[in-house]
């Protein structure tokens, strides 16, 4: 609240009271002299629970304080009370008039901003007169005038309605048509902002801008109460626009509000121009000179005689008039960003209803346009396209479509995805896509991109027609890609299902054999197939057809993935069964046994179980290690006799390792355990094997297998001097994981030993770590004398021996090893190894030896 000199014009003498500091006289004052009635004698102002004014020993009045909480008087002219107070969420105000010798009450309530969000402001100022008035964030006339429902009070006369003062400024003539200079309808750069008032509403909150006043129709209308002088409607642009003429179009229909008889144009320098209206029809106001100015509000200076008062629509020429939507596109394609931005915006504020001509218009200039100015025009032909509603993609969808296939074309790769999703909107986007995807001199990238939305699309037959007509190697894989996804899990009816099967055939019996398309068809069609719930007994049958019909010349690709395919369909048929037997038993590629015993491990049954074994007996080591891991994944225990044969008998390290692992894989799962072997276990023998991978494969197998069985064997390994270090290190860890603290003496033995040799063989080391870590997970009595024990000697060895000690100072340390404990710290920490310092650092924290 304020209490100085207005700026408003005539008010300036008015007190506003919330901005002077004043000397106020506290409610605990028992009274105090004021001057109402301005003949220099003061009048007696009493406050309690009331406020009483009295004179000599009449009381002139008295107003109840009810909710005005720690009331103060201010200072003010006569002839008027001022009481400010508290109330419950914020400030309130007391006004009162001496009038004609009694005190009558002016206002009681509110002021400031009121609500949670603060979106109505109350505001009350005193000086010759009384001025209540409302505000809400956003609301104001365009020279910064934002008070709203402004009522005056005058002793004697009451409350009026305040007509806020309107700038002078030059009349000029309304004109019923056109000016030459400008279109018969301005482009939306000045946009409706603000209205000061709406017919039925009384609170600033709940104005909200009259889109009515833009939508094109004379029957929607905005009204304002009465004649509506002072009433007025701002609209706003973005900066750096300038004002070249105004729209002013009277509302129709039988219930339409009057047209005011004059208003004025208000702009932000606070200057202006009035003009007069007639009572029908559009008017168009030609501005002497372009008015610089980010807004214009409109003021009704003269309403109608007979109320309600109202507009049907309005509007602001900018200096962007009369380029047309062409003038505009080739502003959206210059390189000044910010007016570029501005004409792309006002040309999609033009859809729907000029969608026609701004396509014409992209179409125009996108040919000749660059850089960012090319990014603009594709943004804006992708938001032109997507906002055609149905009548307008019939109308204009071919139109559209032909545009996007050339803005593909011609985008980058970060400029397409907004493009192809306009285009997905229309009916002819699988014809734009086959266009690119089937054009030969069109670029790979766009080429694949295509193909892919083809496939997602469901267009198969589409991607069979293109295979037909010719692909190239570099967007073979994406055509593959596109047409498993457009055949995805299909019901086996579904006759795209039937076309692709039938081009695989064809393909297949061509002579020469077109090996690739046949190659690229079974892919397709099995991975297609291959996460579906049911599996295509159709298409199993077409992959073995495709087999038969296929040549002996040039057929090893299509071959290879016709078999991968069957895999992926996971249909087991007699035919597919057949087939997978006589490559099995028939000789020929070793690549394609391999691949057959593939096939075989992916399908399910029994049959497919003795398919998978005979790839062990193949005279290819390739084949026999992959029915080998098949045996093992699938575990067939049936397979248990000719695994180990392979174990102890095959002539390759490599199927040794795989048949080690398929033996440990036929065990019972290590969770189970094992209370002992029956008989000496095949994977023993292979510890003897001269292939130091098999040893390591055999070795974890007998713990699997044996469960805590194997220990005297895991600990006898880690004692063995003779074994290969690193067998021995991975017969710690075993030993450690299956008997815990009660393998510690064995690891705390391994690891002094290999700590004590390390210096001479190298390869101790990496045993003595091992060991150290096994050890750091069992614990035991034996565990932490031995960390401590091998500190101090070799680096590695070190940081491994202080990472174990955060486990095993959880019981705490003993007294005896405390001392020797914190001397090996201490040098720890002293080194400059960053590993060995931190190691060191942590060990002190978690041993409780501080710093």
């Amino acid at each position: 609240m304020q209490h100085n000199a207005s700026v408003h014009g005539p008010l300036r003498s008015l007190i506003v009271i919330a901005l002077l500091a004043l000397t106020a006289v506290p409610v605990a004052a028992a009274a105090a002299s004021v001057d109402l009635d301005g003949d220099s004698h003061p009048e007696e102002v009493l406050l309690g629970d009331e406020v009483i004014v009295r004179r000599g020993g009449s009381i002139l009045g008295r107003l109840s304080l009810a909710g005005l909480e720690e009331a103060r008087l201010q200072e003010a002219p006569a002839p008027y009370l001022v009481l400010r107070g508290r109330r419950p969420g914020g400030e309130a105000l007391l006004v009162a008039a001496l009038h004609a010798g009694r005190l009558e009450e002016v206002y009681r309530g509110p002021i400031g901003l009121l609500g949670r969000d603060g979106e109505l402001g109350v505001q009350v100022e005193v000086g010759r007169e009384v001025i209540r008035y409302q505000t809400t964030p956003g609301a104001a006339r365009c020279d910064g005038e934002s008070r709203l429902f402004a009522h005056s009070y005058r002793p004697g006369g009451g409350w009026r309605r305040l007509e806020l003062p309107v700038p002078a400024g030059p009349r000029l003539t309304a004109r019923t048509t056109p000016p030459k200079s400008l279109p018969a309808t301005p482009l939306p750069v000045y946009r409706v902002a603000a209205a000061s008032e709406q017919l039925g509403v009384d609170r600033a909150d709940l104005l909200t801008p009259p889109r009515e006043l833009e939508d094109g129709r004379r029957e929607t209308a905005w009204r304002v109460p009465d004649e509506g002088r002072g009433a007025w409607i701002t609209l706003r642009a973005a900066p750096g626009h300038s004002i070249r003429g105004l729209l002013v179009v009277p509302a129709a229909g039988p219930a339409a509000p009057r047209p005011p008889r004059a208003m004025a144009a208000v702009f932000a320098d606070g200057k202006s121009i009035h003009f007069n209206l007639v009572q029908a029809g559009p008017q168009w106001i030609e501005l002497p000179q372009p008015v610089s100015s980010p807004c214009v509000s409109l003021v009704i200076v003269v309403g109608a005689p007979e109320g309600p008062t109202g507009l049907g629509e309005v509007a602001a020429y900018s200096e962007l008039d009369g380029q047309g939507a062409r003038g505009l596109a080739d502003l959206v394609a210059a390189a000044d960003t910010a007016a570029a931005e501005e004409a792309m915006r006002v040309l999609e504020q033009l859809l729907p209803r000029q969608t026609q001509q701004v396509l014409e218009a992209v179409e125009a200039t996108l040919p000749s346009a660059v850089g960012s100015g090319r990014w603009r025009l594709q943004r804006l032909l992708a938001s032109v396209v997507q906002s055609l509603d149905e009548s307008g993609r019939r109308r204009l969808g071919a139109t559209a479509a032909t545009l996007l296939q050339r803005a593909l074309a011609a985008a980058e790769d970060v400029e397409r995805p907004p493009l192809w999703t306009a285009l997905s909107t229309l009916p002819d986007a699988e014809q734009v896509m086959a266009a690119l995807a089937g054009d030969a001199a069109q670029r790979p990238a766009v080429r694949a991109e295509a193909i892919g939305r083809l496939g997602r699309h469901g267009a198969a037959t589409t991607l069979l027609r293109l295979q037909a007509e010719g692909l190239p190697d570099t967007v073979r894989p994406f055509w593959v890609e596109g047409l498993a996804a457009a055949l995805r899990c299909l019901p086996e009816d579904d006759p795209r299902l039937a076309a692709a099967g039938a081009a695989l055939l064809t393909a297949a019996r061509r002579r020469p054999a077109a090996v690739a398309e046949a190659a690229d068809l079974a892919d397709a069609i099995g991975r297609a197939r291959s996460s579906c719930r049911e599996a295509g007994r159709g298409d199993a049958t077409v992959l073995v057809e495709a087999w038969q019909a296929l040549g002996e010349e040039d057929a090893f690709v299509a071959r290879y993935r016709l078999l991968q395919a069957l895999g992926q369909v996971g249909q087991v048929s007699g035919p597919v069964v057949a087939l997978l037997r006589s490559i099995l038993q028939g000789g020929g590629e070793p690549v394609l046994r391999r691949a057959a015993a593939q096939t075989a491990a992916q399908l399910a049954g029994d049959e497919m179980a003795r398919l998978v074994r005979l790839g062990l007996r193949d005279e290819d080591p390739g084949v026999r290690m992959t029915a080998l891991a098949a045996v093992a994944e699938r575990h067939d225990t049936a397979a248990q006799t000719e695994v180990e044969q392979l174990l102890t008998t095959d002539a390759w390290p490599q199927v040794r390792r795989a048949a080690a692992e398929a033996r440990a894989a036929l065990c019972p799962a290590p969770s189970v355990g094992v209370s002992g072997p029956t008989r000496q276990h095949p994977l023993r023998a292979a510890l003897d094997d001269p292939d130091a991978e098999v040893q390591r494969v055999a070795l974890a197998g007998v713990a699997r297998c044996e469960g805590t069985s194997a220990a005297p064997l895991l600990a006898q390994v880690a004692r063995a001097t003779g074994r290969l270090p690193a067998l021995r290190g991975q017969a710690c860890a075993l030993l450690g994981r299956l008997q815990g603290a009660a393998a510690a003496p064995v690891l705390a033995a391994v690891v002094r030993e290999a700590v004590d040799q390390a210096a001479t063989d190298e390869r101790q080391t990496g045993l003595a770590i091992a060991c150290l870590r096994a050890l750091g997970r069992a614990g035991g009595p034996d565990a932490l004398p031995t960390v401590i024990s091998v500190l101090g000697d070799n680096a590695a060895v070190d940081v491994t021996a202080l990472e174990q000690l955060p486990l095993l100072c959880r019981s705490g340390v003993p007294p005896r090893l405390r001392r020797t404990l914190m001397e090996q710290i201490a040098s720890a920490r002293r080194s400059p190894e960053r590993r060995l310092h931190a190691a060191a650092e942590r060990a002190a924290r978690y041993c409780g030896l501080g710093k």
